[in-house]
């Protein structure tokens, strides 16, 4: 592929037919996740997917979260800007992980929650729950703008496809497959697991 004038790369058929498998394979997947087994009918199901997903698509789901654009393009940067010194987080996960996954992950499981929210109103109250889930709200509008922004623009500087472009298609196919309908046939955890399967591989 040719670089342009101004350096850039553009995008070829093959480029194109690439995207448009992978953003038509998702929404499919949320099309038939959300409508199998006659939709998503109880709230285990929708967002528990009836806790009967075996471990290693769960696992993957975790880490296809975790390695965002954000820590791909953000984390090179802040080395590079700031030093190594950021590297010292990383030890903390190490005492962090095990601590999340031998203390508390069992006792959210036992107590058969739904979310951390539900557990906030049974320790707490109602109040906090609802503070809880606004903060989340909150952070993830912040976090889920940053994410998609980064990488657009990212896009846009190495192949010249506009940065709005790339936001406004993923954002739609996004939503599609995230709101096919409400709780009855919308798309359930099973199928953002499966989606993240397909980013994973």
């Amino acid at each position: 592929m040719m670089a342009n004038a101004n350096g850039t790369h553009p995008l070829g058929a093959a480029d194109y037919a690439v995207f448009s498998i992978f953003l038509g394979v998702a929404a499919i997947t949320g099309i038939y996740h959300g409508l199998a087994k006659g939709g998503q009918r109880t709230t285990s199901r929708y967002l528990l997917a009836d806790r009967g997903v075996f471990s290693l698509p769960v696992a993957m789901t975790l880490l296809v979260s975790f390695v965002s654009p954000v820590l791909l393009l953000g984390f090179p940067a802040e080395v590079y800007v700031h030093g190594g010194v950021f590297i010292n987080s990383i030890f903390g996960n190490f005492i962090l992980y095990p601590i999340m996954a031998f203390i508390f992950v069992p006792v959210y499981y036992d107590c058969k929650l739904t979310s951390a929210y539900e557990y906030l109103d049974r320790r707490y109250n109602f109040v906090l729950r609802i503070i809880g889930a606004c903060i989340y709200i909150f952070q993830t509008c912040c976090y889920m703008a940053i994410v998609t922004y980064a990488p657009s623009l990212a896009i846009e500087a190495v192949t010249g496809f506009a940065f709005w472009k790339s936001i406004l298609i993923t954002g739609i196919v996004c939503i599609f497959y995230t709101a096919m309908g409400g709780l009855k046939h919308g798309l359930c955890l099973k199928a953002m697991i499966w989606t993240d399967v397909i980013v994973f591989l």
